[in-house]
């Protein structure tokens, strides 16, 4: 049967023969070997390593031969550079130490009589005298290289396509060894209207704890935007403005840009004057209707419990709105390793004393249940026992949530619990996409509820600081876009691409410094020549209609919704015209909502299906 493309589907989860799917889901999480680093000096497919598959996952047997298929076309632009180039783009993204460097060189000038350096330093462009940029700050080193910086050795002498930057900043810290306290505190850079960019090192502390002091830390930074943000920044001919867009951080990196007491202090929301309440050992949030902070409020010290006894260089960011501009709507610390972890394991541990425990036979056949989903191919990493739950990476958490959690609730929830759960469940669903953004008003009413109920089906003591932040989304969300716009998994992935670059506990600052530089030279946007989509895998087996989204066929890529909601399964595709394509698929006679949320909030009903966000049950 053939259907129009419809360029905003994706491919759903396949759960045996009670499945479901869902149109436009949330964005997976890419991070495949050597994702992190650019494209050599050569002109590269600007998603040829995004779309590189990890050689740890494992295949399904009746995808193995299109794997295949993907993998050639992966490597396919080393056809377009040098040996040399090659090497030093195998070299840079996977990190190889020197001493393997100079050896391959050395082995292939012998056998091979190749006119090639004899040295790694000299392939990789290795920057000399690094040390010279680091600046001693109270608790270890600093060392910014700035935003301005940054861009033009990204631009490279080109003109941007765009008018404006919007930077999103985000600071974390990095625990660097196991058997040490040395840590990294990188200020990291992405740039909304430049997605197909890395992101960017603006500058990183080094010590033995956080920087024991945020002024030292923060106010180069602070100094340079509103340079920036008031003359732009030149590129030739065109003045390209500048605007210092927003902060994201986890929560104790927030209170500590923002100078204000920590997260699990009784005054420490930050978006609003919610007074925690003790309860046992813990601090609970439990009210909902709170007033909200304001950036005048904030500057003035209104409530002087919030604040630490030092003032943030971030209050003097020319507009800059120190509660708006700085966000906790971030999925992977609130919701995937915040509330949704809290609620796994508190169900699988028997943390909660309303839920019965689960048996070991239970626990099994829940296990064998979620390793055997066959997820989408964008998503690479796959379930795992629930007796390493506690181990789950963020991305396990999300696709629990989104693929499999109502299916197994629903199962070990009672009505008035699995209900609640819902309104969890459809407002994470709802505030992932702006395909959805008509329903974002009613699932922040949908969050607000969950809060008050939380304490009657979990119980009081649990109602931590991520559970209130749910309340807190919306307005986030209305102003900076989806979740997944604003979430901080690219980040953390680059924190974890610098913690890789480190070889040896000496020197770590000139160690980030130099690898990172090394890297910048792939990064360059005269590297990048972004991919058209969609383009067609083979002759028609498959359709890649993002770097991460493909049909293909096969059970796992096979799934997609149309424009009128009915699920079908790929067969083939075909060009027809320039852009314009023939999908031919199986299509299932019918479909049926998989739940129906039905709730009342201050006096107004709630009715939602989860046919109404494109989630059925086939």
């Amino acid at each position: 049967m053939p259907v129009d493309y419809e360029p905003s589907s994706n491919s759903p989860a396949q759960i045996d023969s009670n499945s479901f799917a869902e149109k436009d889901h949330q964005s997976q999480d890419a991070f495949r070997a050597g994702e992190d680093v650019g494209h050599s000096d050569a002109v590269l497919d600007a998603n040829a390593e995004n779309c590189l598959l990890d050689d740890n996952v494992e295949i399904a047997d009746d995808d193995v031969e299109d794997v295949y298929v993907e993998r050639d076309s992966t490597y396919s632009f080393f056809d377009n550079i040098t040996l040399k180039e090659g090497l030093r783009y195998i070299a840079i993204t996977k990190n190889l130490p020197r001493s393997t460097i100079n050896m391959l060189l050395a082995l292939l000038r012998r056998k091979l009589k190749l006119r090639l350096p004899a040295d790694a330093r000299t392939l990789l462009k290795t920057p000399t005298q690094v040390g010279l940029e680091i600046q001693p700050i109270l608790g270890g080193h600093f060392w910014y290289q700035g935003i301005e910086y940054v861009l033009m050795t990204h631009f490279n002498n080109t003109t941007p396509r765009v008018d404006r930057f919007r930077a999103q900043i985000f600071i974390d810290g990095l625990p660097l060894f196991n058997s040490s306290a040395r840590q990294l505190w990188p200020i990291l850079m992405k740039v909304v209207e430049l997605p197909e960019a890395p992101v960017m090192l603006v500058g990183v502390f080094c010590g033995h704890t956080k920087p024991d002091n945020v002024e030292g830390f923060l106010r180069p930074l602070v100094t340079e935007a509103n340079d920036l943000q008031k003359r732009g920044l030149q590129f030739g001919e065109k003045n390209v403005r500048f605007k210092l867009h927003m902060f994201v951080a986890d929560s104790p990196a927030r209170c500590f840009a923002k100078a204000t007491i920590s997260y699990v202090g009784r005054n420490s929301c930050l978006k609003c004057t919610c007074e925690g309440t003790q309860v046992g050992r813990k601090i609970v949030f439990e009210d909902a209707d709170a007033q909200l902070r304001t950036d005048l409020g904030f500057r003035g010290r209104e409530d002087q419990k919030h604040h630490k006894a030092w003032k943030s260089p971030l209050e003097d960011i020319d507009e800059l709105d120190m509660i708006k501009d700085i966000i906790i709507a971030d999925g992977l610390h609130v919701r995937d390793l915040g509330v949704s972890k809290k609620i796994a394991t508190g169900i699988f541990n028997h943390t909660f004393a309303r839920f019965g425990k689960w048996t070991d036979t239970q626990k099994e056949t829940v296990s064998s249940f979620l390793m055997k989903i066959q997820l989408p191919g964008e998503i690479q990493r796959r379930f795992r026992h629930i007796k390493f739950s506690g181990f789950w990476k963020g991305t396990e958490y999300r696709s629990f949530l989104f693929y499999a959690s109502v299916i197994i609730y629903k199962d070990f929830m009672w009505e008035e619990a699995f209900q609640h759960y819902l309104l969890y469940f459809c407002a994470h669903t709802i505030f992932a996409t702006k395909t959805h953004k008509h329903f974002w008003p009613q699932a922040k009413m949908m969050f607000k509820e969950f809060l008050k109920g939380f304490a009657n089906i979990y119980g009081r003591e649990h109602i931590t600081s991520n559970v209130h932040n749910l309340i807190h989304i919306y307005d986030d969300c209305d102003r900076f876009g989806s979740m997944e716009e604003i979430s901080t998994y690219d980040f953390e992935n680059h924190l974890q691409l610098l913690k890789r670059l480190m070889r040896s506990g000496n020197r770590c600052t000139e160690q980030v410094i130099t690898r990172s530089r090394e890297i910048e030279t792939l990064k360059k946007a005269t590297n990048i020549v972004p991919t058209k989509f969609p383009t067609l895998i083979g002759t028609g087996s498959g359709l890649r209609l993002r770097c991460d989204f493909y049909l293909m066929m096969g059970f796992r890529n096979a799934w997609f919704l149309t424009t009128d909601n009915h699920v079908v399964e790929f067969l083939s595709a075909k060009e027809v015209s320039n852009s314009y394509f023939t999908i031919e698929g199986s299509q299932f006679e019918s479909n049926e909502e998989l739940f129906n949320l039905r709730k009342t909030v201050d006096n107004f009903p709630i009715q939602l299906s989860s046919s109404d966000i494109f989630i059925y049950k086939i």
